[in-house]
C-alpha cells in the first residue's frame, strides 16, 4: 500500500537497526507509564531471532512504513495464535494486531491507519475474518484511536498486585 509519501510493505532482516529504533519509542512509552511491568532490555531492544520469527514464520507478519527517503516510520506486526476447542468455545484461529507504533515525528499523517489496513488485508489474505489486539489500560489516546477504526472492547483483563 502507499501512500505518495509512505509505502507499506514486509520487513526484511535489513531493517533491523531502524525496527529496534521504533520499538525503542513503544518500550519508553510502556517504561514511563508502568515502569513495575516494563524494564529496559539488555543490548538491542529486539534480539535478531525475534525478527527473523515474525518475518519467516507464515503465522506471522511484521510490517513497515517506509518514507520516500527510506525511514522507517512505523510498524505492526500480525500474529495467528491457535485457539484449541473448549467447552463453551470452537477451536479456531486467533488473528491480533501488536505492536503497532508511528515514531513521534510522524504521527497524526495517517500512517497507523495505512498499517491497520494492510494488517487487515494480510489477515483477510490467511483467512481472518475478525482481528483482535490487545491495549493497555494507561493508553487512552490507542484505544481512541483503535475504537476510531472499529475496535470495540469485549474482554478487560485485570490484574492486582498479591
Amino acid at each position: 500500500m502507499t501512500r505518495p509519501f509512505i509505502t507499506i510493505r514486509p520487513a526484511q532482516q535489513a531493517d533491523f537497526e531502524q525496527l529496534c529504533l521504533l520499538w525503542r519509542q513503544l518500550d519508553e512509552f510502556h517504561r514511563t507509564r508502568d515502569p513495575n511491568r516494563f524494564h529496559r532490555p539488555d543490548g538491542t531492544q529486539r534480539p535478531g531471532g525475534y525478527i527473523d520469527d515474525l518475518i519467516d514464520r507464515v503465522d506471522r507478519a511484521l510490517l513497515v512504513a517506509e518514507s520516500r527517503s527510506g525511514q522507517l516510520v512505523g510498524l505492526c506486526s500480525v500474529i495467528i495464535y491457535t485457539r484449541p476447542e473448549s467447552v463453551v468455545k470452537p477451536a479456531g484461529s486467533i488473528f491480533e494486531l501488536d505492536n503497532l507504533v508511528v515514531d513521534e515525528l510522524w504521527k497524526r499523517k495517517g500512517i497507523a491507519r495505512l498499517l491497520h489496513r494492510e494488517a487487515v488485508q494480510w489477515s483477510r489474505d490467511h483467512g481472518a475474518n475478525e482481528l483482535t489486539l490487545k491495549v493497555y489500560a494507561f493508553n487512552v489516546s490507542a484505544q481512541a484511536f483503535y475504537e476510531s477504526i472499529g475496535f470495540k472492547p469485549v474482554l478487560h483483563h485485570m490484574a492486582c498486585a498479591i
